[in-house]
């Protein structure tokens, strides 16, 4: 493991994922118990990503008090089959919300019949539950900044089709936007892009 300092910001650099994700994993599960030390419960945004797998198997092994945690995501698809595997509450289930009990589990609907009122719902949940912890996911792996990741929706297709998404943003709204089929078709550029990039597998936990 080498460590880095960049201004405030205290970068481990770890040589597997299963390394990462277990020490990432230990970080945040003393945290979590620190904080539960002064409250009643705590609310933390989970990230649905593959990104975060390791991560999460680890963390789910810990000792931690999940009958005092309220779990968020950060977004999910518009008009998936409920049951679709690239949705991220179904993601999140199965690495982790269906193996641990806790407090409450606050799910988007994206098959809503009005996903501005889906929205607002959501919205009002995060404003009664502050966010005290949020996984993000590009933080843990892949080299990019998380932010963008929790303040934006995220533009997909499955077979060459554009998808809608919902998000959690950062002062504790949530908003929408639909993609295009052109913002849909730029990623293999990105892609191809990110594939030149040399990839560094970093855990921050300054």
């Amino acid at each position: 493991m080498r460590e880095l300092v960049k201004d405030k910001l205290k970068v481990r650099i770890y040589e597997t994922r299963p390394l990462m994700g277990a020490a990432a994993a230990d970080v945040i599960s003393r945290q979590i118990s620190a904080l539960l030390e002064s409250r009643k419960y705590i609310n933390i945004v989970f990230a649905a990503a593959p990104s975060q797998s390791e991560f999460l198997a680890e963390l789910k092994e810990k000792k931690v008090d999940w009958s005092r945690i309220n779990a968020f995501h950060m977004d999910e698809y518009v008009g998936l089959d409920r049951n679709a595997p690239q949705g991220f509450a179904n993601f999140l289930k199965e690495k982790i919300f269906g193996t641990v009990a806790c407090r409450e589990v606050f799910y988007m609907n994206g098959n809503a019949a009005d996903m501005d009122a889906e929205c607002e719902r959501y919205a009002e949940l995060m404003r009664r539950y502050p966010t005290d912890i949020i996984f993000l996911d590009y933080l843990i792996f892949g080299g990019r900044l998380a932010a963008c990741r929790f303040l934006s929706v995220r533009p997909a297709s499955f077979g060459g089709r554009p998808e809608s998404a919902i998000g959690a943003g950062r002062n504790r709204s949530v908003g929408r936007r639909r993609t295009s089929a052109r913002s849909a078709g730029s990623q293999p550029r990105a892609q191809e892009r990110r594939r030149r990039r040399p990839r560094t597998r970093a855990a921050s936990v300054g």
